[in-house]
């Protein structure tokens, strides 16, 4: 069993038949409630690739290692019908979402790192454009939809029941929909503005009922990993060997996924098993 954060459906189903000596089941969902579901729920999970490295990062003595694969960047999607979208640009979307009669959709911050992306982005626009009360009024805008995962929204946007919708940009462009591209400093996916990134800050659900945790903002960088409990590590070991190779990094830049070259490895390299720790080695440590 695969689990994948939704946004990488596209490029893992590619990918899962390249290997058609092996049989893969997918479970999409949001990276935060997968990761509950392993953690918390013991789900037998032979793979789990994430839209956010530090969720690992941030279980590290439970998940032991990692392979960081790609990033993205987050986005505005819309499509021709969207209300004002002849009038949309970087500059002027906030007042735009904030027009009477405007929805828009972002995931669940809970669930989905594009949730706590998507404020993220609010909270940096606000800075960078110097609108200290721009974040309280798009969270608490009547416009504002919540789903569980990004990919939820893209129903609602093609049926017209929402404007807008934060994705990343790899899925906008493989649903064909128009975007708002936003600038580095907002939209997650440089690494070179990872310090203004962590500036901003929200609050997300913690272990405990009530409890939360401060998420920082920082690049996106899927990853995945082995778990502890995989039943089948050669099938876990044959998809990666497939993700990291030419043909691989091929796959993702057709989906529209920032392939990293190379990929990079967290963790403690001893955490993983054996004849994976071996082919792990030649990929250098994530910065």
């Amino acid at each position: 069993m695969v689990g994948r954060a939704a946004t990488l459906t596209v490029p893992f189903d590619r990918l899962a038949g390249k290997l058609p000596g092996w049989r893969f089941r997918q479970q999409s969902a949001g990276s935060r409630f997968l990761l509950r579901k392993l953690l918390s729920l013991h789900a037998r999970f032979d793979l789990l690739a994430v839209a956010d490295a530090g969720l690992f990062a941030a279980h590290e003595r439970r998940i032991g290692w990692w392979l960081e694969f790609a990033g993205n960047q987050l986005v505005l999607a819309y499509t021709p019908r969207s209300r004002y979208a002849g009038q949309l640009n970087a500059e002027n979307w906030p007042q735009i979402l904030l027009r009477p009669g405007v929805r828009f959709g972002y995931a669940d911050p809970n669930l989905d790192p594009e949730g706590y992306n998507a404020l993220l982005a609010w909270k940096l626009t606000a800075r960078l454009d110097h609108q200290p009360g721009l974040y309280r009024r798009l969270r608490t805008a009547p416009g504002g939809v919540e789903r569980p995962q990004s990919v939820a929204l893209l129903a609602l946007l093609e049926a017209g029941e929402i404007d807008y919708a934060w994705e990343y940009r790899s899925v906008a462009r493989q649903h064909g929909l128009e975007y708002v591209r936003l600038p580095a400093a907002v939209n997650l996916g440089s690494a070179q503005d990872a310090a203004a990134y962590a500036r901003a800050s929200v609050r997300v659900a913690g272990k405990a009922p009530g409890e939360t945790v401060r998420q920082r903002g920082r690049p996106i960088r899927y990853a995945i990993t082995i778990p502890a409990t995989a039943r089948d590590i050669p099938g876990a070991l044959a998809f990666l060997r497939q993700l990291a190779s030419p043909a691989g990094l091929a796959v993702l830049a057709a989906s529209d996924q920032t392939a990293l070259h190379p990929p990079c490895r967290g963790g403690a390299l001893a955490r993983a098993p054996r004849g994976v720790r071996r082919w792990l080695r030649q990929w250098p440590r994530c910065r």
